[in-house]
């Protein structure tokens, strides 16, 4: 096959559709629903709960059935190891893998276990940027773009929703750093983080006084993790009963640090603030995707 390809062509019969992690889940599932491609699903951990809101009626099997009854496999990517055994076991099974990444960030580590890289037979990537990071990482693999399914279904979410915007209302995108980070500084913690962003904003002379804050958890994380959290003067909420979208439509700062709702929340209008560590080279969120980067001195872990 071709090494790289200007939009994505879809390989022929029944499709596996294995996802874990969230970010990957909402783009899978979202990719399913909008293509009615004939297909089953491998779920687990957050993935299932994006399933089930998105494409209920989707059949499930476990990775084993799948293989065999599937023609080719769509993989997510993530931390666990949950869809890179999926593609080890697809590529024993001489079924044709791609892997559809969800973001601009670790695509090595992504594939890597133990030291050893086991890559799918195409990536496909959401964005154009995207797609230029994979050819300059994997030169030798086809690589294609397919116009990201997950931020089409978020904007014609939002902009059928009448909800009001709260102008000094930020909404706090956890990442999970304390769990999806393999190394980090010392002290660089999501609680440290939204201290710190409710800091800047109280120092900032270009932004308004943030009057409420609103936590939204990763899917990976507790329900409680930020229960506990207070700052003086800042009314500090959990957010646990509404989905992104909503959640967005109602808050006019989105911020956190290299998270996908950030994302989001710029394309439906939304101003959104990745907070990143000045002495830790991270990789981050691609400019064109945020409104502003703010680094966080190390001197205050």
């Amino acid at each position: 096959m071709e090494q790289s390809r200007s939009v994505a062509v879809t390989p022929i019969g029944m499709v596996a559709v294995v996802a874990h992690d969230a970010g990957g889940a909402e783009i899978l599932s979202s990719w399913l629903r909008r293509h009615m491609t004939k297909g089953v699903a491998v779920l687990g951990g957050p993935a299932t709960k994006i399933f089930n809101g998105k494409i209920p009626d989707v059949a499930r099997l476990d990775l084993v059935d799948a293989i065999r009854q599937c023609d080719w496999v769509l993989v997510g990517t993530g931390n666990s190891d949950f869809e890179y055994a999926a593609i080890v076991e697809a590529r024993k099974a001489g079924l044709y893998v791609i892997a559809f990444l969800d973001h601009w960030t670790s695509y090595e580590r992504r594939f890597t276990r133990a030291g050893n890289m086991l890559l799918p037979d195409e990536i496909w990537v959401g964005d154009q940027e995207a797609l230029r990071l994979v050819r300059r990482l994997f030169p030798d693999l086809t690589s294609a773009y397919v116009p990201n399914p997950y931020w089409e279904d978020a904007l014609d979410q939002f902009n059928n929703l009448d909800i009001d915007c709260e102008e000094t209302a930020l909404l706090f995108v956890s990442s999970n750093i304390d769990d999806h980070y393999l190394t980090k500084p010392d002290g660089f913690s999501d609680h440290w983080l939204l201290t710190q962003i409710i800091d800047f904003f109280e120092k900032s002379k270009t932004l308004p006084a943030i009057h409420s804050v609103t936590a939204r958890k990763h899917p990976s994380e507790s329900k409680s993790k930020y229960a506990n959290i207070r700052c003086p003067g800042v009314d500090i909420q959990q957010d646990l009963g509404c989905d992104l979208i909503q959640s967005i439509a109602r808050h006019k700062f989105i911020a956190g640090h290299n998270s996908m709702g950030q994302v989001i929340g710029k394309l439906c209008g939304r101003r959104a603030i990745n907070f990143l560590i000045d002495s830790y080279c991270d990789e981050q969120i691609p400019r064109k995707y945020v409104d502003e980067v703010v680094f966080l001195s190390g001197s205050t872990l």
